[in-house]
């Protein structure tokens, strides 16, 4: 199948496969609420703890009380827009065992796109994101913080080639499991390293720490503390916003050879 005929039963597949997302997502209404109540709650906790700590300060790794709940925003947002696909990732070791990769397999679609479009939570996301986000951003004085027209383009590019860079990242950990028969350990390594670390302190609270050291684990630290950091005009824009897409280029690309050599050594399940 050539890229044009990829390209044309990849959209058609989407639709229908966003359709069977919402049907899957939206039927057990009691968990939804659920949901949506305990992510407003955390949200709720997570602004106390920020106005707690800047009770006793004006400053926290160089960032004021508005900036952090900037940042905050930023890593939220990148959080709910990486787990869209987050039930493709942790599943990934059961499609494998289970066979069902056999079954698609022998369909002739695409099969990365078509992983993503049946396994994605997208009303999930906007349900627990859209609200959490809405309310932080109600306590943010806008004023008081230097964002201007540029360095919010530089940041919408920033954050997207983060967030594209984080999915191939996770995607390689995932899909692992087509050799190895077991992926789950290093999906975890993986998205802690993404989320437990690069989206709790800013990057200019690690670079006083690690110095340039930390500029090693740049694409880590794309989706929020560096863009974050673009955004509030902390560092400049235009030169992370070269590197970042010149390592989501590289990163895409480097994954799709990865995958496809995996896939050329997967053996069938039933084997």
């Amino acid at each position: 199948m050539d890229f044009k005929e990829k390209f044309k039963t990849t959209l058609r597949i989407i639709v229908p496969g966003i359709k069977y997302s919402i049907q899957k997502e939206t039927a057990y209404v009691a968990n939804n609420i659920g949901n949506t109540f305990s992510t407003f709650f955390y949200t709720l906790a997570l602004v106390l703890f920020i106005d707690i700590i800047y009770t006793n300060t004006d400053n926290f790794a160089n960032y004021s009380k508005d900036e952090m709940l900037i940042f905050t925003v930023v890593g939220q947002a990148g959080f709910y827009a990486l787990f869209i696909f987050y039930n493709l990732y942790s599943n990934f070791d059961n499609i494998v065992r289970r066979g069902q990769l056999d079954m698609i397999l022998v369909k002739p679609i695409p099969i990365v796109p078509y992983l993503y479009v049946t396994q994605m939570n997208l009303i999930q996301s906007l349900r627990d994101g859209v609200i959490p986000i809405l309310l932080i951003c109600t306590k943010i004085e806008f004023t008081h913080v230097n964002i201007t027209i540029g360095s919010f383009i530089w940041f919408l590019i920033i954050f997207l080639a983060g967030l594209i860079i984080a999915n191939c990242i996770h995607f390689l950990g995932a899909s692992s499991s087509l050799i190895t028969k077991a992926s789950n350990k290093l999906f975890w390594t993986i998205h802690l390293v993404f989320f437990k670390s690069s989206n709790k302190i800013p990057f200019e609270g690690y670079k006083k720490i690690f110095g340039k050291v930390i500029h090693l684990f740049f694409p880590v630290f794309l989706l929020t503390g560096i863009s974050s950091s673009v955004l509030l005009n902390k560092v400049n824009g235009c030169v992370y916003t070269f590197l970042s897409i010149i390592i989501c280029i590289a990163t895409v690309i480097v994954s799709n050879i990865v995958f496809n050599t995996w896939l050329k050594k997967y053996s069938s399940a039933s084997s």
